[in-house]
């Protein structure tokens, strides 16, 4: 995330009650970097954690990277393009799903790429609308859209977080796509 194309970013570490010296490491990162700011918090979950980061942040967008998650160094800039050419309250992109064996070797990828470059079209809901709701961590989001709207992920679930929180802010968004573009999910 440091290593990003597009510098102009806010990086919001959020320390959700660990005890495995997260929030340290979080800390550390924080004193090499002014762009980084770090919330530390009583567990609460993924959900409230992220909730936490939407709260704080300061910045036009926002996005949700996991800890298993890898992106690619110029996601934030290809998708900050991608939305402002577009105008569009939500951008979402490809990804691949890479699988590991114990030693952290690749020992397969999947690619999954939507549709279309451009408008999504929420009429038409298929196999591929269906699966965009399934994660957070490949869309770049319009903070004012979001907190404006009050979309918040509910504190407690912890199954289909992303799932229920993009059903109810991708029925309202005008949502765009970045055929170009792909993260990685572990």
């Amino acid at each position: 995330i440091i290593n990003q194309t597009y510098k102009e970013i806010e990086i919001i570490l959020v320390d959700d009650g660990s005890t495995d010296g997260s929030g340290e490491i979080a800390d550390g990162y924080k004193e090499m970097d002014s762009r980084i700011k770090v919330i530390h918090k009583i567990n609460g979950g993924l959900s409230d954690a992220r909730n936490a980061g939407i709260e704080q942040a300061k910045g036009k967008y926002i996005c949700f990277i996991d800890s298993d998650d890898f992106i690619e160094k110029d996601m934030v800039e290809k998708m900050l393009n991608k939305i402002n050419s577009l105008k569009a309250d939500v951008i979402v992109c490809g990804y691949y799903i890479d699988w590991e064996n114990n030693n952290g070797e690749l020992i397969k990828q999947e690619k999954r790429q939507f549709e279309g470059d451009g408008y999504i079209d929420k009429n038409k809901v298929n196999q591929e609308v269906l699966e965009m709701l399934g994660y957070a961590w490949n869309k770049l989001y319009r903070l004012d859209y979001l907190k404006d709207n009050k979309f918040r992920f509910i504190k407690g679930l912890s199954l289909i977080e992303d799932t229920e929180f993009n059903s109810r802010v991708l029925a309202e968004a005008k949502i765009g796509i970045d055929r170009g573009l792909f993260n990685h999910c572990l």
